[in-house]
């Protein structure tokens, strides 16, 4: 299965025309059961597509974000049909990037994949089975 990830165009949500970074996540479900947010967050930024309340099973969504510079965190949590956790999260700053603290409870597993860094992060998450 492809994934593309929409085009970043960096804006300013001010007057200002110094561009900001950000931040795009697709996540896909490739269980049998929809799963349900739980907390997520912009970091030090605003969401322009924020995380859906539920992601059907077999389906992606796509989650994007702009962040503050120099950068930042963004994170959706999302509890699966048998009450574990699973955190979806991309840390975007200039000094570096990366996935780590993306994480889930129990028997779950999710392959993760950098595919640009900063500024403009884009990322993607399957979330698999036990």
């Amino acid at each position: 299965m492809t994934i593309t990830l929409p085009r970043i165009t960096r804006f300013a949500r001010t007057t200002s025309t110094k561009p900001r970074p950000t931040i795009a996540m697709a996540i896909t479900n490739t269980g049998a059961a929809p799963i349900h947010l739980v907390d997520h967050s912009p970091g030090f930024g605003w969401w322009r597509a924020a995380p859906p309340a539920t992601i059907a099973p077999h389906t992606t969504a796509i989650v994007t974000a702009t962040t503050q510079d120099p950068g930042g965190t963004v994170s959706a949590t999302y509890q699966l049909p048998d009450g574990a956790r699973a955190r979806f999260a991309a840390n975007n700053f200039g000094s570096g990037v990366d996935l780590d603290d993306t994480d889930v409870d129990g028997p779950w597993r999710i392959t993760r994949a950098l595919h640009a860094g900063f500024p403009d992060l884009s990322a993607t998450y399957a979330l698999g089975t036990p």
